[in-house]
């Protein structure tokens, strides 16, 4: 049946052949084959079956056809089989320099007949009488595919069918893919036969290799992936043993001049494998003739194997006809020598004539020898050292994976888990790209190698030595807990829990699986190895499923409305008081909580207190989302904390008291004590990190309380208890004395300043070339962003000033701080009504317009005055800042505010106005501001001479939001020109009433998600107006009587 299915396969290679406009065979050529012919394809990288069983059948096919001659022109003399006899299809070789390629240089026109001086000059004997039996035909027709097992040419499927069976042949040795093995159970008698016949050791292991399919031709070369090319260095044609051993031109050149009947023997056996093809051979041979035969198989395979490098490393060509009498040599060596120790006593074993020839072939003989046996020397070194270069070098970097590949990946995994225990403490006191890109890193890659490193473990068999490898499988379940300070890189991660709680079971399961193949547990020797095994594995379980339920405690939406204060402390400590009021931030950022109350014994406190409270609270819930500290700091935290780490150093203690080391590999005993080690270490961190940390504060309160309810017996161990919690305390107040992490968060704002943007990118070679990639909008945002500044007291001060006004005030108000947006403060000063188009429009757009006001108002301030105030260093900042907002953060405002108006912008003012500098730029809006007020026009109408060749594309909302703006700073020009000052503390009143406006409106979520990379000021400010919600402000405490 397989072989009936090889015939039908043929007859789809056949359509494909003698079809190439069919729609199938245009698809494949298309996919597969588009710039050869199909006789020629490769089977490809990633092929169908279909492609697969097509290739098939068209080996079966290439056993057949042939090629009929017309007018001789597309055929090739020594590339085509065209030659009609039962032996090789094409001529063996050529006997003079430079021959005819094609056959119609062969043939006479004039006469329709052969050229036969010409064809009997240039092929040996065999092949000329081949073609001059072929008849030509009269009429002028191209050449043309046949099939020779059909007298009518048309391919058949019972013929193939034939051909296959008579040939005794299976799929396998059709396609050389299953040249079988040397076993007594595998045609024993043919090896036995190979392994008799009387040539030299090495002949007869070269014998041996080229039955088996090993010799390193360059398909096997290719195969392996030791080589690029598939074909042969000398003709290109598709290299296999065959085409090395017969059909190359180097190798006809030396079959041509061996024997005539050899060279028809050879030609006429067209066994594809080369195991039954030299077992025929030694049927059809005489004894001396076959031996006679091996050393010109052997130098034809290696000069064909090397002849891309034989001229360049031995600098001239060998004759055939050396290379044919090399074996003839070793006869003539071996005859003179049996002369000599004749007369000479023997004083070394006789030298067969075998020997002779193994020392032609292996450079051992003198200068005078037949220069045939240095060419095949050094072709033979030259093709050893090529190989040990090329496949040897991969060979043993894939070996030396193999072998220490696990121990590289978990000495990564614990340099990634060290670098997150550092980088994560720096991420949330500082707002850095390439912080963030570190950590982003190391936390993808952490795991990702845990998890590759378990399954490479669970497939691969390990040598004895490396049996040790096995106990590695429970550190990488506690490589895949993580570190207590982070457990997660962005919010998303929280939401994924579910994921990672899949992933906890599967990796725990296959840690379980390796440890159960692995020999730890056999052997009385090693019995306290087993129980540091099982001490670590549930270590690691036990870390792993913290950050799976650490993760799902912060993804959940609301909790479950704690109330810390309900212990009653009037505590100055701002850490503590921090806590008290824990629940304020977590209302704001979690959601509604099911009660949010607090216990008026807390009493009252300052400004300075409320924002310091602020401040940390943002630190703790860094801390909710992204770590495990409220999941630590319970009863259960802090019992895996006391249980893990005497854990974790018991067995460290248990595997150096394990017997028996002598059979692990020295490298893997010192892995494992530095992992053992790291384990404990990073232990220790966890335990010291949880002492010193505020949130013990929650464990401290209740510790105080319970004294009172407990059996006197456990009075002492709550008493130690408290002990370990001050200590942690004196802790954490030294580390804060010498400034060591000190800050809660980046403190800090961005900065983003349009005028400068537009006037620095516009003639900026990077910004041109991100013109032309199409990311121009990403290269300015990041180029023209500047450092962050720090908060300074200057805003924080007057961030208290326009808090407190507000909370007098209905907060349904829309003069309420939280709804203002600049109105209250327009209001104050008389203006509101002629500049409420300013504050009353979408948000992105008042941001503009004030941002831009702001800048031609300090650019107008400085050159009146020679100089700027002090308050005016705030008030760009904050201008900046809240642009900075718009443009690399706009996820951080409401859902209103969106950044398109910004871009049309962008593209209206950097590429349709003229200008030269940032002064220019400035001027030109303050004279086009004061064109618009001079005329009294609306504040959408546009001055036409400003613009240079204003596209119909350029949208309406980009002209109205310039023009508003020019016209935004003309008019505080105007109204600040009697009281300057007065009018920057307005421009500063408005800024700090549209941050309050974008903190308290931005979604909870955005919040959290920029915890991740330090925070935002306006976090801050939200949290505050949290606090004036909830009458925890100085002004509410004293009219309730505080």
């Amino acid at each position: 049946m397989e072989i009936f299915n090889l015939a039908l396969l043929a007859r789809q290679a056949w359509r494909l052949l003698n079809e190439p406009n069919s729609l199938n065979a245009r698809i494949l050529k298309a996919v597969y084959f588009p710039n050869i012919d199909f006789l020629e394809a490769e089977l490809g990288s990633h092929p169908s079956q279909i492609w697969r069983a097509v290739l098939d059948g068209r080996d079966v096919l290439r056993q057949g056809i042939v090629r009929r001659i017309g007018n001789g022109h597309t055929t090739d003399i020594w590339r085509d089989n065209w030659l009609q006899r039962p032996g090789p299809l094409r001529p063996i070789t050529s006997l003079i320099p430079n021959p005819p390629h094609l056959v119609s240089a062969l043939i006479d026109t004039t006469t329709a007949s052969w050229k036969e001086e010409l064809i009997r000059t240039t092929f040996v004997p065999f092949d000329a009488e081949a073609i001059l039996s072929i008849p030509i035909c009269i009429r002028a027709v191209e050449d043309f595919w046949a099939w020779s097992a059909e007298r009518n040419g048309r391919f058949s499927v019972r013929s193939a069918y034939r051909m296959i069976m008579s040939k005794k042949e299976d799929r396998g040795n059709w396609l050389e893919h299953n040249p079988g093995g040397s076993t007594l159970n595998s045609n024993g008698g043919d090896w036995a036969m190979l392994w008799n016949i009387r040539v030299p050791s090495k002949l007869r292991v070269f014998l041996w290799r080229l039955a088996r399919h090993s010799m390193p031709t360059a398909d096997l070369l290719h195969h392996r992936h030791m080589s690029d090319s598939h074909l042969c260095s000398l003709c290109g044609r598709e290299d296999s043993w065959r085409h090395a051993l017969l059909e190359c031109t180097m190798s006809r050149c030396i079959w041509a001049l061996s024997e005539d009947e050899v060279v028809q023997q050879l030609s006429m056996n067209v066994n594809p494998d080369a195991k039954n093809w030299l077992v025929e051979m030694h049927e059809q041979l005489s004894h001396e003739q076959f031996v006679r035969l091996q050393p010109s198989t052997k130098s034809a395979l290696q000069i064909s194997m090397t002849s891309g490098q034989c001229v360049l490393c031995v600098h001239r060509y060998a004759l055939p006809d050396k290379t044919i009498n090399a074996g003839h040599d070793a006869e003539e060596i071996e005859s003179q020598r049996n002369t000599k120790r004749k007369k000479e006593p023997q004083e070394n074993p006789p030298q067969t004539t075998e020997d002779a020839a193994v020392t032609i072939f292996n450079g051992q003989r003198s200068r005078d020898l037949h220069p045939t046996a240095e060419l095949a020397d050094r072709l033979t070194d030259r093709r050893s050292s090529h190989q040990l270069t090329t496949a040897g070098g991969l060979d043993q970097l894939v070996a030396l994976w193999r072998e220490w590949g696990i121990q590289v990946l978990v000495l990564l995994s614990l340099a990634l888990q060290v670098t997150l225990l550092i980088t994560a403490e720096i991420r949330r006191r500082k707002d850095s790209g390439v912080l963030r890109v570190v950590v982003w890193s190391a936390y993808l890659l952490a795991d990702t190698t845990a998890i590759y490193t378990l399954g490479h473990m669970s497939v691969t068999s390990r040598s004895p030595e490396h049996q040790l490898v096995a106990f590695w499988a429970p550190f990488l379940l506690l490589h895949l807990g993580g570190q207590d300070n982070i457990t997660a890189y962005s919010i998303e991660d929280n939401h994924l829990w579910l994921r990672h709680l899949q992933s906890f079971v599967v990796q725990v399961l296959a840690a379980a699986y390796v440890l159960y193949e692995s020999s730890i547990f056999v052997g009385g020797r090693r019995i306290m190895l087993g129980q540091a095994t099982i001490l670590m594995f549930v270590v690691g379980v036990v870390k792993y499923g913290e950050r799976v339920w650490a993760l799902m405690s912060a993804s959940s939406s609301a909790l479950s409305g704690k109330n810390y204060n309900s212990f009653g402390r009037t505590l100055r400590d701002g850490q503590f008081l921090a806590h008290d009021l824990l629940n304020v931030p977590k209302h704001l950022l979690k959601g509604p909580l099911p009660l949010l109350a607090f216990d008026s014994k807390l009493g009252c406190f300052s400004w300075e207190d409320m924002y310091h409270v602020a401040e940390i609270q943002l630190s703790l819930m860094h801390d909710i989302f992204y770590r495990k500290n409220e999941l630590i700091h319970n009863w259960y935290g802090y019992c895996i904390r006391v249980a893990l780490l005497p854990a974790t150093v018991t067995a460290l203690l248990l595997f150096r008291r394990v017997g028996d080391k002598d059979g692990f590999s020295k490298v893997d005993l010192v892995a494992t004590y530095v992992w053992l080690s790291g384990a404990v270490v990073l232990e220790i961190t966890s335990v010291l990190r949880a002492m010193s940390s505020t949130w013990r504060y929650l464990c401290f309160t209740r510790i105080r309380i319970l004294p009172c309810c407990m059996p006197p017996i456990s009075r002492p161990l709550l008493y130690l208890l408290e002990l370990v919690f001050q200590s942690g305390e004196l802790v954490r107040r030294a580390i804060q004395k010498v400034g060591i992490l000190k800050r809660y968060w980046s403190g800090s704002m961005g900065q983003h300043n349009f005028i400068y943007m537009c006037s620095h990118c516009k003639d900026s070679r990077g910004s041109k070339i991100a013109r032309w990639i199409g990311r121009e909008d990403w290269w300015n945002t990041l180029v023209y962003t500047s450092l962050s500044v720090p908060v300074s007291l200057d805003f924080s001060e007057l961030l208290k000033e326009q808090l407190w006004a507000s909370v007098g005030v209905d907060k349904e108000n829309r003069d309420h701080i939280q709804n203002s947006r600049g109105r209250a403060a327009l209001k104050k000063r008389g203006l509101h009504e002629e500049l409420a188009w300013s504050v009353d429009s979408e948000l992105d757009e008042s941001i503009l317009v004030w941002h831009i006001a702001t800048d031609v108002y300090l650019s107008w301030y400085e050159a009146e005055h020679k100089r700027l105030p002090h308050p005016a260093k705030v008030t760009q900042e904050l201008s900046n800042y809240m642009m900075f907002l718009l443009a690399a953060r706009p996820y951080m405002l409401p859902d209103n505010a969106s950044r398109q108006r910004y871009i049309e912008l962008c593209n209206k003012v950097i590429y349709h106005l003229q200008y030269n500098s940032a002064v220019d730029l400035i001027k030109l809006m303050q004279g086009h501001g004061d064109a618009l007020n001079a005329e009294q026009t609306q504040p959408a109408v546009v001055v036409e001479n400003l613009v240079v060749d204003m596209p119909a594309a350029t949208t309406k909302e980009s002209s109205v939001t310039f023009d508003r703006a020019c016209q935004l700073g003309s008019k505080l020009i105007s109204k600040g020109l009697e009281t300057p000052d007065a009018m920057l503390d307005l421009i500063s009143q408005v800024w700090v009433e549209m941050l309050c406006y974008t903190g308290y409106r931005c979604r909870p979520d955005s919040h959290a998600r920029q915890l991740s990379s330090g925070g935002e000021i306006t976090t801050v400010v939200a949290i505050l107006m949290e606090f004036l919600k909830s009458d925890f402000s100085e002004v509410q405490q004293r009219r309730a009587g505080c």
